[in-house]
Parts: structure tokens; sequence; C-alpha cells
């Protein structure tokens, strides 16, 4: 379950103006646990960097020509991988310009892990 901080109308539209205009996807959210995949290529703004992450679809938001590149790399590629990995992955590949927070922001959402799964296997 997404938990979202009180901070996030702000941070989003902060993100909306100081993400670069060719963007593709941005990603809100972040895990503590992808900062080590940061390094200082990524960095953009201080609160901005360049997809880093491999994982978590938690909270993010997609331009409109982001949406068509996802269709055609969908046809170009398959979908052939959960969807977190496919956008990160495309953009590490440079076929999306994906763009999240830099490892020393706290993003605006987290995952609440105290709350059980809804769906029992």
């Amino acid at each position: 379950m997404a938990f979202v901080h009180d901070e996030f109308s702000f941070m989003y539209k902060y993100a909306l103006t100081y993400t670069p205009k060719e963007y593709d996807v941005f990603s809100m959210y972040v895990d503590k646990d992808q900062n080590s995949r940061y390094n200082t290529e990524q960095h953009v703004t201080d609160e901005i960097a360049k997809g880093y992450q491999d994982w978590s679809t938690l909270c993010y938001f997609v331009s409109v020509k982001g949406a068509q590149k996802l269709i055609e790399l969908v046809d170009q590629y398959g979908m052939d991988q959960p969807v977190d990995w496919f956008i990160f992955r495309h953009g590490h590949a440079g076929r999306l310009n994906v763009y999240t927070w830099n490892p020393r922001v706290n993003p605006p959402v987290s995952i609440n892990k105290d709350v059980r799964p809804q769906i029992i296997r």
C-alpha cells in the first residue's frame, strides 16, 4: 500500500516544473535500497536525477510523448518483463527519458509495510 506524504502536491508540481521538458517518465518513488545505483552522471539538479533505479512503479507520471514511446517499445520489444523493469531498463538503455529524485531527496510517497496484503494466495 502506498503512503502519500503531506508534501506530495508541492513535490509533484516541483517535478513537473524542473524536470527536463524531454522527459517521458518521472518516478515519484525510489526505494532507499536503490540509492547505491546512483552515480554523478545521472545528476540533473540537486533534487532531480536521470532514473537510476531498477524497480518500483509505486507512483510515477508519464508525458504524452512518453506514453507513445512506451507503446512503440512494447510493439518493438514485446512486454517480456515486469512493467517497472521495462520502464527503467529502457531508460538505462537510452530509449526512454526517465527521471526521478536525487538520492538526497526523501520521496513524497512510500511503501507502508505495516499493512497486510489484501490478496491471499
